[in-house]
């Protein structure tokens, strides 16, 4: 009886289609396509996780540069909302002197019942370092007399841009905000109708950029109204 013959090619297993000249099948080229697709959806998922990432921190900044100009806002409007009760109030001061003692570009100073208790407080709105402050004075003594070391400064707005229009514009009697302004240096007893403008921005080199209202006020119980 004739023997089978067995032969080995010298290795275990099976050897590669490729390694044995035979052409790839179906399966090995869907092998070899799903590394690819793996390394292909990495790098996709990679580059969406820095999209978001990045998107977020953008969010985040500019909120907070909103919230900042909110707050910037806010303190404006708080300061308008006060001053223009201060000078609807304004009268002589309890020493006789006229109701309004001097008015600039910067700063205006002047005589308010504004709390209603009689006695006419020297209030004082100026620009200094950047921020608008108020100084007020209660009068003492008998006679009253107002002494600047008696007086109150608080900061009122902030980051007032560097070389700002003037905070304050004032017009004569008979005159709206479309006309000719007082020019310097200004009579108080002139003064009818007041502008207010303020310009904050904590951020200059940043969005959303600077907050800017102003605001007219007319000035009553003055003599000669």
């Amino acid at each position: 009886m004739a023997r089978l013959k067995h032969t080995t090619n010298g290795n275990s297993g099976t050897a590669h289609p490729a390694e044995r000249g035979e052409p790839l099948t179906c399966q090995t080229k869907i092998l070899g396509f799903t590394l690819i697709e793996i390394l292909v959806s990495i790098s996709i998922l990679t580059g969406i996780t820095l999209f978001v990432t990045y998107f977020s921190l953008d969010v985040a900044n500019f909120a907070g540069f909103f919230s900042e100009s909110i707050a910037t806002q806010q303190e404006i409007q708080q300061t308008f909302k006060v001053l223009k009760t201060e000078v609807h109030s304004m009268g002589s001061a309890n020493n006789g002197s006229y109701a309004v003692e001097s008015a600039s570009a910067n700063s205006f100073i002047f005589f308010s019942d504004f709390n209603g208790d009689g006695l006419f407080e020297r209030v004082r709105y100026y620009l200094e370092d950047n921020t608008l402050k108020k100084g007020v004075i209660k009068p003492t003594g008998n006679p009253l007399v107002y002494l600047a070391s008696d007086e109150k400064v608080s900061e009122l707005v902030h980051y007032i841009v560097p070389n700002p229009p003037p905070v304050f514009t004032y017009y004569p009697k008979d005159v709206d905000i479309n006309g000719i302004p007082l020019v310097s240096p200004i009579d108080p007893a002139l003064i009818r109708l007041i502008k207010v403008n303020l310009t904050a921005d904590e951020n200059p080199q940043k969005p959303p950029g600077p907050a800017n209202v102003s605001i007219f006020i007319n000035i009553r119980n003055l003599r000669g109204n």
